[in-house]
C-alpha cells in the first residue's frame, strides 16, 4: 500500500472537484479506506486512476472494493 491521500489532494491531482470524488466514492467507484470519518485513497489507485484517463478511457470506474479501518481511540 502506498501513501494514503484526502480527496481534497486527489481533486487537486486530478484538476477535479472534490465533491466529484465524494459521488465516486459514495457509489463505491473508487477503493478508499475509511480511518474514522476521514476517507482517504492508497496513492496506488490514484496512479491508476491517472492512467486511464491519459489513456483515454471514457471512465476512470476502479473495481468496486471498499477497504474500512477503524481507529481505536
Amino acid at each position: 500500500m502506498g501513501r494514503l491521500i484526502s480527496l481534497a489532494e486527489l481533486a487537486t491531482r486530478t484538476g477535479t472537484c472534490e465533491s466529484t470524488w465524494r459521488k465516486k466514492v459514495s457509489r463505491n467507484e473508487i477503493p478508499v479506506i475509511r480511518i474514522g470519518r476521514s476517507v482517504r485513497v492508497d496513492e496506488e489507485i490514484v496512479k491508476l486512476i491517472i492512467a486511464c484517463g491519459v489513456q483515454g478511457r471514457s471512465s476512470t470506474r476502479t473495481p468496486s472494493v471498499q477497504r474500512t479501518v477503524t481507529a481505536n481511540t
